[in-house]
């Protein structure tokens, strides 16, 4: 699709092997994604010993990213309401390929910095896309299952990353994992226009009243009507504006605990750093208990922002006993950050995931999607390098408390916002 085809409505398809076609390279591609994103934090502990870089260096070089992140999921996610979602992700996926080899041939900090900083911007470019092709071409029924299923590719991501990492790590070093990041999202890069281009086009030979047949609810047919109603009005009117500061909280718990649990391990147990990778790999399968657990919730409680409140509540009590608990045990330790990334990643499903396809019928899709998850990053940001400063001048216990009081400001901000989203709903 073109800008030149922008009042065009796109033809929903329900032949399930073009789904199935359009699901898997979305997914495939969000999974590499990850891979070329998180590498970085996963192998951060062995550059910092190999390059002599200082925790506080480490996390200024993840804060980068996350504000590059943010800042282009802010502007990515409104641009791509207008322009080819197609063409938007593959740019993504070609220059954070050449960010990934670039890192993996640096010999100095502010290469590293700034060659992530793009990689950021590369990466935000992704999401936003995938939001809108799959509302544009999605039935409901196969949609709102898409949006749950599509975030074990965060979950898997993250895991294999961490796991090829601590393989490549203790085996030729972390320059090696950089490279097959880039080498790896050079590929699907391929695909991506291959497969996507396919989907487009079959969508395309099928008949414009397609999705005003009984097959195909007339209230469910535009990803892009006529008249978009006015961005800022839209998400004032729907809570989602306050929304942002949960989103900032979730960030600061799920990426910045994720960055930080290796450097964590290893400087309150004594793990080796192939160790502590190898074992945070392991949060992510547990994480997929967070995306999986939102469907049943979605039935009994329809609001997303009391799931969201919820999934706070859970790692705030999850925080709460690492306070009490963390310091005494390496594997308990780890069990109690899985509880948290868990429930964090459940709250991200329900708002970054669903909520955005509430906003469908106004053309605002990938806009909505995009400015909930930019402000994730702000959160991400401010955890990549305050939690690495925080912890090297007052301790990880100081973490904690930071980490608690923003399960704290998510829980009840979400819950004061609840009645106003259920009104937007029924609107």
């Amino acid at each position: 699709m073109t800008a030149s085809t922008a009042g065009k409505t796109p033809a929903k398809i329900y032949n399930m092997s073009i789904l199935h076609l359009l699901f898997g390279t979305c997914w495939a591609t969000y999974f590499l994604s990850y891979m070329g994103r998180l590498n970085y934090a996963a192998s951060m502990v062995e550059i910092g010993a190999d390059m002599g870089y200082t925790t506080s260096m480490l996390g200024l070089v993840a804060t980068i990213m996350f504000i590059s992140y943010g800042v282009g999921q802010l502007i990515g996610g409104i641009l791509g309401d207008y322009l080819p979602p197609k063409v938007m992700a593959l740019c993504g996926t070609v220059v954070s390929a050449a960010c990934n080899f670039i890192v993996a041939f640096s010999g100095n900090f502010t290469l590293l910095a700034v060659a992530w900083g793009v990689n950021g911007l590369a990466q935000s470019l992704i999401w936003s896309p995938i939001l809108r092709l799959f509302s544009m071409y999605m039935p409901d029924g196969v949609l709102y299952k898409s949006l749950v299923n599509i975030q074990s590719s965060c979950a898997l991501g993250t895991c294999v990353t961490y796991l090829l990492a601590a393989g490549l790590v203790a085996i030729s070093g972390w320059r090696t994992m950089f490279f097959v990041s880039g080498g790896l999202l050079a590929a699907v890069s391929v695909w991506w226009f291959i497969a996507i281009g396919k989907v487009e086009r079959f969508s395309a030979s099928l008949p414009a009243p397609v999705s005003a047949t009984a097959a195909a609810p007339a209230a469910a047919q535009a990803d892009e009507p006529a008249q978009k109603g006015s961005l800022w009005q839209i998400l004032w009117s729907s809570g989602v504006i306050l929304t942002l500061i949960p989103m900032a909280a979730m960030g600061v718990l799920r990426d910045g605990v994720m960055t930080w649990v290796p450097e964590y391990a290893v400087g309150s147990f004594g793990a080796s750093p192939a160790f502590s990778i190898f074992l945070t790999a392991f949060l992510p399968l547990l994480n997929l208990s967070g995306v999986y657990a939102i469907t049943p919730l979605r039935k009994k409680m329809s609001n997303e922002q009391h799931i969201a409140a919820l999934m706070f509540g859970i790692a705030g009590a999850a925080v709460a006993g690492l306070v009490l608990f963390g310091g005494k045990n390496l594997i308990l330790t780890i069990l109690l950050f899985a509880i948290i990334t868990s429930a964090m990643t459940g709250c991200n499903t329900a708002i970054i995931s669903l909520m955005p396809a509430a906003f469908t019928k106004w053309g605002r899709t990938s806009a909505s999607g995009g400015i909930l998850n930019a402000f994730c990053y702000v959160g991400s940001a401010v955890s990549g390098y305050g939690i690495g400063l925080l912890a090297e001048k007052a301790g990880w216990g100081a973490a904690q408390v930071f980490w608690l009081a923003s399960c704290g400001l998510g829980l009840l901000i979400c819950l004061f916002v609840a009645p106003w989203w259920k009104r937007f709903k029924e609107k």
